[in-house]
């Protein structure tokens, strides 16, 4: 006696994430990533084992001394971006280079963790190269501040006597007619143009050299170690999510995936092949096999058929979620054969009816219709 059901339209429900197929691509993955960050890692240390080092030597340079308390904050602040510009630019760098004979030298700036604090750094080819950089710029820095001084009291003092000209005319005047004259007035008015100048002057704040470092006499660069590791790890978990992708969405790869987490949970037995209107082989084998000792056989899902095998015994075919079928008393059923489209998008809920038929004591088989591959069939039995 055979009953079939009249099939109805699945609901379009989206594909659930599967926590234990993304596991398993996650592994599959992970020897592949592991072996692009060997090979990029690797590449990376003997490209950069190669290199010639460099070596840096840091400065740390008051800007004027840190006790003054003459010098104020606000004169500091304003002083800190002008010498940090300075000590990179292209003036400093061609002063430097005229000097040490290094062209074009590599040099730094940045402020410190104090106020008036700046860091001064410069690469060299070994230590005693840096250092002399490093000393060289700070040098030029006092060298540049001081005749920014200079050219600043030269211009204040002839704006002064440019201002004050016309007063001393008049004092020269009042004095030819009356040397007793009182030119008092005229004097005062010169001592404050002289004073207001005077203010405008930018109050020099010299560097200061005081500690300096080479980094225990150690070169910055090139790390192979270092490098080749961060390039490794960098390599690999970005060929690693591609991977996971890949291993994840390729119908092939998540079928096996899936049938070996069923093994390993359920102790069922599995068969990928390739069939339509009938069923894989290891599953009709099985069928007769259980029919013939007057068992019943019932078949889930919606393709295959054991149409062949009718009139040999009790075979209830049904979809896998139809509810009449779990009517049927579990000790009656002597195998559930569960057939999956390849590309099906309901694993999850496959695999709880599998977990509910092992649950029940059916002895359960699945069968995956991998139409794609050839026309043979491939059996994987636990």
């Amino acid at each position: 006696m055979t009953i079939r059901e009249v099939e109805t339209p699945a609901r379009p429900v989206p594909r659930p994430l599967d926590l234990g197929l993304l596991w398993g691509a996650f592994i599959r993955s992970l020897p592949i990533a592991l072996l692009i960050g060997v090979l990029a890692g690797g590449a990376t240390y003997f490209i950069q084992d190669g290199e010639p080092p460099v070596y840096e030597v840091t400065s740390t340079v008051s800007l004027g001394v840190l006790s003054d308390a003459d010098i104020p904050d606000w004169i500091v602040a304003r002083a800190e971006p002008v010498y940090l510009s300075m000590a990179q630019d292209r003036e400093t760098v061609e002063q430097v280079s005229a000097v040490t004979g290094v062209p074009d030298p590599v040099i730094s700036a940045e402020s410190g963790d104090v106020q008036g604090v700046i860091l001064i750094s410069a690469e060299g080819a070994d230590v005693a190269q840096a250092r002399s950089l490093v000393d060289e710029t700070v040098m030029t820095l006092i060298r540049r501040s001081a005749r920014m001084h200079e050219t600043a009291m030269f211009a204040a003092s002839t704006q002064s006597e440019q201002l004050t000209a016309p007063l001393r005319a008049q004092i020269a005047a009042r004095q030819l007619e009356d040397p007793l004259a009182d030119i008092s007035d005229l004097e005062w008015e010169i001592q404050l143009i002289a004073r207001e100048i005077e203010t405008s002057i930018p109050e020099v704040v010299p560097p200061v050299q005081v500690s300096q470092t080479d980094n225990d006499g150690e070169p910055v660069r090139p790390q192979p170690l270092n490098t080749a590791l961060v390039v490794g790890m960098a390599a690999g978990l970005i060929a690693l999510l591609p991977l996971i992708w890949w291993n994840f969405s390729n119908p092939r790869k998540v079928g096996r995936m899936w049938l070996r987490g069923l093994r390993n949970r359920y102790g069922v037995d599995t068969e990928t092949a390739s069939f339509a209107r009938s069923i894989s082989p290891l599953a009709e084998a099985r069928a007769v096999q259980t029919l013939s000792t007057s068992g019943t056989v019932l078949l889930l899902g919606q393709m295959g058929s054991l149409s062949e095998l009718e009139g040999s015994g009790r075979i209830y075919q049904a979809d896998w979620f139809d509810p009449w079928w779990r009517e049927v008393p579990p000790n009656e059923v002597g195998l559930a054969i569960v057939t999956v489209e390849k590309r099906s998008k309901k694993l999850r809920d496959i695999e709880k009816l599998v977990a509910h038929l092992t649950g029940m004591g059916i002895p359960t088989m699945v069968a995956f219709n991998n139409k794609e591959e050839n026309n043979g069939s491939h059996s994987n039995r636990s």
